[in-house]
């Protein structure tokens, strides 16, 4: 009686076939193999992304140069705010397979610079700084999934005019 409830394995085969591939579509919504990217001015967004990068690193270990604090906890919104946007930044620059290592490597800049930091003595390393830095990486990887990792794309279009066909 069971044998005649369940379908026979030529339903499953053509289940299987016509179930759709998953296709990856990066900015611009155009189909991306794992290290393309439309962008026209990839390698200067690079460098300028490797230039927030080090400034951000310039930032953490350089007692002279941190802001004063007005209220509880801004420091940690800075915190969140710079690693956030190095996320983004990097996210629109980089396949979402790639998005994992991004935010990896992100968070590991993050621990490693509050440990030189209380290595040091220059300044304070702080656990809720590492937090608040990864916390801007997760909450950035977020939007990047979401929709955001378009903005590059966005103002090559927009402003220097670049498109698909070029």
């Amino acid at each position: 009686m069971l044998s005649k409830l369940t379908p026979p394995k030529s339903f499953f085969i053509l289940v299987s076939l016509r179930v759709p591939q998953k296709k990856v579509y990066e900015p611009g919504g155009v189909l991306q193999s794992f290290f393309m990217s439309p962008l026209k001015f990839r390698h200067l967004w690079n460098v300028i992304g490797y230039g927030w990068v080090i400034l951000v690193v310039v930032l953490s270990l350089s007692s002279s140069l941190s802001p004063p604090v007005d209220f509880l906890w801004e420091d940690k919104l800075y915190h969140v705010l710079a690693y956030g946007f190095l996320m983004l930044w990097f996210a629109q620059l980089h396949p979402r397979s790639l998005y994992g290592w991004l935010a990896c490597g992100l968070i590991a800049q993050g621990i490693l610079l509050e440990v030189l930091q209380s290595q040091a003595g220059i300044r304070i390393g702080e656990v809720w700084d590492a937090v608040a830095n990864s916390l801007g990486v997760i909450l950035s990887w977020g939007l990047a999934l979401n929709g955001m990792n378009t903005m590059l794309h966005q103002f090559e279009e927009r402003f220097l005019r670049c498109s698909e066909e070029d």
